[in-house]
């Protein structure tokens, strides 16, 4: 429920967004709405039985999507290529077939000896097991990889200690919405004007997750720069508006992720143009060079969010008081629009009388 102190707040919350935007001409943005950029596996693994494999070289080398997909081959003088892409892949032992780091930094999957399969390999289907019950590589915090993958009898377990990625998993962002006092989290949510909510973020998961912020405009939603939590000390939208919260998360390196709830609020009255007092109706057409009276009524809009345009120009931007009018010169049509941070607003279209040609 929106309190006095809330409603003060999101009037000063706007106006400095106001004229922020105007001043700078941009709006906050995060740096990236994006995954990790990905990377890429150096260095080598070892095996009793095949010797050494190379993850990378002149010509080829094994790569790591932003969500942590390997893809590319590897090279061993004994066995031939090995191959992490996915279409090599299909037909594995037991899913989950694709190679990938996950946001641990375990490798989990496949590899495929390319020769593996064929009429030469004696039945031998040329997979590597990347990781299961008791194995599996691990990335360590400076890169290195620690642990095994197995390769069956013909190649048996293979060492990753001296293999590492530049890859830094992505952090979790993951927000939702729910009415306070309810257990079911959602993506996003109707509301009256009377209802409150909470906000929570990163419930389930914080892998790979340092901190999180609130992206402006926030309706007071704060996280503390914790990296998980709820907060139910927040502002709602008002009558007949909706607002997007979002959450900025950082993590490894330079890595960050975003996520957002919209909540929409329903009920309240809208703003709207209105006729001006001792008038009937609304202007709809004046003579040129005259000034029009536009007058608007804002219902439970809060005046610091709202503004009335004509067309691209401003006419006055915040409006002052919950009623009230203003003059604007007419040379040709013009439509006027009323607009409230939210989403609520009105329109008026007001023509000019054609010039009178005397004789």
């Amino acid at each position: 429920m929106i309190s006095i102190r809330n409603s003060v707040a999101l009037v000063i919350v706007s106006i400095v967004l106001m004229v922020g935007a105007i001043v700078l001409g941009v709006v906050y943005e995060p740096d990236a709405y994006a995954q990790s950029s990905g990377g890429s596996m150096t260095g080598y693994a070892w095996s009793d039985t095949i010797g050494w494999l190379s993850l990378n070289g002149g010509s080829y080398g094994i790569s790591v999507s932003g969500s942590g997909t390997l893809s590319g081959y590897a090279w061993s003088d004994n066995i031939g290529w090995v191959s992490a892409n996915s279409s090599d892949l299909a037909g594995c032992p037991s899913a989950p077939c694709s190679a990938s780091i996950d946001e641990n930094g375990n490798l989990t999957g496949w590899l495929k000896v390319v020769s593996g399969g064929s009429s030469q390999s004696g039945g031998w289907d040329g997979f590597i097991s990347l990781s299961g019950s008791g194995y599996g590589p691990s990335r360590q915090a400076n890169g290195n990889f620690s642990g095994y993958v197995w390769g069956d009898i013909n190649v048996g377990w293979v060492d990753f200690k001296y293999a590492s990625t530049d890859y830094l998993a992505e952090p979790v962002a993951d927000l939702k919405v729910r009415l306070i006092g309810e257990t079911v989290w959602q993506d996003s949510l109707t509301i009256t004007m009377t209802d409150q909510i909470e906000i929570g973020w990163n419930q389930d998961s914080t892998a790979n997750t340092t901190s999180c912020e609130a992206v402006p405009p926030t309706y007071n939603f704060s996280t503390g720069s914790a990296a998980s939590g709820i907060d139910s000390d927040l502002d709602e939208p008002i009558g007949n508006t909706s607002h997007t919260y979002r959450l900025l998360c950082y993590g490894p390196g330079d890595t960050q992720a975003v996520d957002t709830v919209t909540v929409t609020t329903t009920g309240g009255v809208g703003a709207r143009f209105v006729p001006c007092v001792g008038e009937d109706r609304k202007p709809s057409r004046v003579p040129r060079g005259d000034d029009v009276e536009v007058c608007w009524e804002l219902g439970t809009n809060v005046p610091a969010m709202c503004s009335i345009n004509a067309g691209a120009a401003t006419v006055q931007s915040p409006l002052p008081s919950v009623t009230g009018s203003v003059t604007h010169k007419m040379f040709g049509e013009v439509t006027f629009i009323l607009e409230c941070i939210g989403g609520d607003g009105d329109e008026m279209k007001v023509q000019v009388l054609p010039d009178v040609q005397e004789t």
